[in-house]
Parts: C-alpha cells; sequence; structure tokens
C-alpha cells in the first residue's frame, strides 16, 4: 500500500474524524487506532470510540478537480490517533504513507520520515457501516442554531442517563429537538420535508459535536434506526448509538391552559440578573421576582454577602402582583437561547414552571422550574 496526500487536506480529515476520540471514553484499547482503507479513487479515514464512529471519505480529486490524493497501491493500515499531531509537525506540502510488511508504516515529506508501528487491521473492531437511502434533508444553520437553544437544558450528570440525551422527534413534516434536567426544559421546532414519525434519544454532547462538524457545510442529512441515528455531512459519516430507555413525556409540560404574561427587555434582564449572581459562590443563584403593573423587582439574599434588591425598567405586565423565585442562571441561559430584544415570561402559579417564549422565535419555548426555598 502507497500513497501520496496533500497535507492540508489529510490534517483537516484526520481532525474532522478524530473528533470521536473526545466524544467519550474509548471502549477498546484497538479502537485508539484511525483505520485507513486506500483504493484507486480514493481513500476512507475510520475512527470509533464504540458508541459514536465517524468514517470519512476522500476523493482523490478535489471538488475543482485538484488531484490532491496519488495512490500507488491499495491496502488497509491502522495507525494511532497521535498521527495527527505527527503531521501537523511535518513541513512538506504532500505527505507519503508506505505500508510495509503489514507491520509498520514510513510516512515522509521527503525531509523527514517517521517509521511507525501499527496493529493488524483484522484486530480492528467490526463495526457496521451499512446506511441507509432513506435520509431527511436538514438546512444545516437552523440545525446548528436548534441543538445550540436546546442542549444547554441536558442534563450533565452520568446517573441521568436518558436526560444526558437531547431528544429527537420527526412528526407531521416537523423535526422537534428537546432536552431536560428535570429542573428546566427546551424545545425547539425546525420544518422538515418527512412524514415519518421516529424518536431517538442521542447524548447532548455528540449531537453538540455533530452541530459542530456541521459548520461550513453544504448538506446535512439524517437517517434514523432502532438503534442508532446516521449524520450525513458533505463527505462525512456520524454513526451514533442511541441512549436506550424512554424519554419523559413533556408534551402535557409544554401546554399549559393559562399563563399570566410578562413582556420583559432581555438585555436588562439578563444584566439584572449577573449582579444578583455576584452575590453567590458555588450555591444556587436563587432569586425572587416580584412583578406589579408598575414595577418588576429582582431580590435576593445571601448568607455570605448580605442582600440585592435590583429593577428592570422595561417591561409590561398587566396583571396582579406575582411572586415566583428562580435560578437566575437558568433563567439568563434560557433567555440568551433566544437572542431576541424581549421575551415573554408566562407564570402559571408561584409554585409551577415558568415559560419563556418570543414573538421572533415561535417555535422555540423554555420552561424553568421554579424554586421552593429561597435561601
Amino acid at each position: 500500500m502507497k500513497f501520496i496526500i496533500k497535507k492540508d487536506i489529510l490534517i483537516k480529515a484526520l481532525s474532522d474524524t478524530g473528533k470521536v476520540f473526545s466524544m467519550g471514553k474509548v471502549a477498546v484499547p484497538i479502537l485508539n487506532n484511525f483505520k485507513f482503507t486506500v483504493e484507486k479513487d480514493f481513500i476512507e479515514i475510520l475512527a470509533s470510540n464504540g458508541d459514536t464512529t465517524i468514517l470519512n471519505k476522500l476523493d482523490v480529486f478535489d471538488d475543482d478537480g485538484n488531484e490532491v490524493v496519488s495512490v500507488e497501491s491499495n491496502g488497509e493500515f491502522l495507525i494511532s490517533f497521535r498521527i495527527t499531531e505527527i503531521v501537523k509537525k511535518l513541513n512538506g506540502e504532500t505527505i507519503n504513507f508506505e505500508l510495509i510488511d503489514n507491520s509498520f508504516i514510513i510516512i515522509s515529506d521527503g525531509n523527514s520520515e517517521y517509521r511507525l508501528n501499527c496493529d493488524r487491521v483484522k484486530e480492528y473492531t467490526d463495526i457496521d457501516l451499512n446506511t441507509s437511502n432513506d435520509y431527511i434533508d436538514v438546512d444545516i444553520p437552523q440545525f446548528i442554531k436548534a441543538v445550540s437553544q436546546v442542549s444547554f437544558a441536558a442534563s450533565n450528570k452520568e446517573m441521568s442517563n436518558i436526560l444526558v440525551a437531547i431528544n429527537l422527534k420527526i412528526k407531521n413534516n416537523q423535526l422537534i429537538l428537546q432536552a431536560t434536567d428535570s429542573n428546566r426544559l427546551a424545545r425547539k421546532i425546525i420544518e422538515v420535508k418527512s412524514d415519518k414519525e421516529v424518536e431517538a434519544n442521542i447524548p447532548s454532547k455528540t449531537l453538540n459535536d455533530v452541530s459542530r462538524m456541521c459548520e461550513g457545510r453544504q448538506s446535512l442529512l439524517i437517517s434514523f434506526s432502532k438503534e442508532r441515528t446516521i449524520f450525513k455531512i458533505d463527505n462525512l459519516l456520524v454513526f451514533s448509538n442511541l441512549l436506550t430507555g424512554n424519554y419523559p413525556n413533556l408534551d402535557t409540560i409544554l401546554s399549559p391552559k393559562y399563563t399570566i404574561d410578562c413582556l420583559v427587555n432581555s438585555k436588562e434582564l439578563i444584566e439584572a440578573m449577573g449582579r444578583v449572581s455576584l452575590l453567590f459562590i458555588d450555591r444556587q443563584t436563587a432569586a425572587r421576582l416580584v412583578i406589579t403593573p408598575n414595577e418588576f423587582k429582582i431580590i435576593a439574599r445571601s448568607p455570605q454577602f448580605g442582600s440585592i434588591e435590583d429593577k428592570i425598567n422595561d417591561f409590561k405586565f398587566e396583571n396582579n402582583e406575582f411572586e415566583i423565585s428562580l435560578d437566575c442562571d437558568y433563567i439568563v441561559a434560557a433567555i440568551r437561547a433566544f437572542n431576541t430584544p424581549y421575551v415573554k415570561l408566562q407564570f402559571t402559579g408561584e409554585v409551577k414552571p415558568m415559560y419563556i417564549r418570543s414573538d421572533d422565535e415561535p417555535n422555540l419555548v423554555q420552561v424553568v422550574t421554579p424554586l421552593r426555598i429561597l435561601n
């Protein structure tokens, strides 16, 4: 096996494929390798941690018709994920690879030459790379935005299991993304062209990584099965195993029958919550909102530092006085997800969830559970 490849093309391919090594703990030592499959017309680079797999296909010619890979002879080999850093250190514009006796690889740029041991391909974990032609086309900018607006609400505690996932649903020509850690909830809807009804629970970290891979790409296709989801991002294929278990039914929580609404300036509320948070160190940033038609106050007390009372000037509230205790950090994260000048706070009771919506983002809703005790 022998081929030559442009250095910049190889570095990008290794970086994209190698993201899998930071997505989760590698299941078995042999998976600490890239698997290269070299054919006359293309090279495939495969990496997996056991739960997520990335397959990167490089054609010998780029989109402009320039030759970026020259294959002299076909073959397969495994090489340590550390190859990425080695290639970056080489100075040549092209990198030469040659497999010797299926036991070591010669990597050179004309000046520097590495002779690296490699594991045998037959020892690599058997990975199902079968794909489906049944893909759903998803707009990349909308997908990236939706993931950022939802993912922060997922749990970051492994013991929560299913709550570390983002729940994806396809229904009625809509892709629904939702996440909750039981204290807050986020849901975003994207319009898609699909009459299917499917559901998948994908680890939040994985979906965030997939979202970052989509940046600067042209096409995103998603395929669902019972055991995994496949993301086709241009020349990249990302296979993600699903988390098992039933995701909580959030429909009833997201459909309150009656709400008390308060329109408020997003920037002003975020800044006020920031000032309140300064009272708390390594503690829940608890604050009480006291709202009347004429006044919007945020009150907080810290046993360590004292108290604060802050006021919001730009708001509209047409009901009787209302009070609720909430976590400042949760409110700020939820409002920032909208990135709109104003948000609508919707209350259903002092000990019931608060909903956050915006007329400028009608397909997004955030929910924050109130605190029963204000420290």
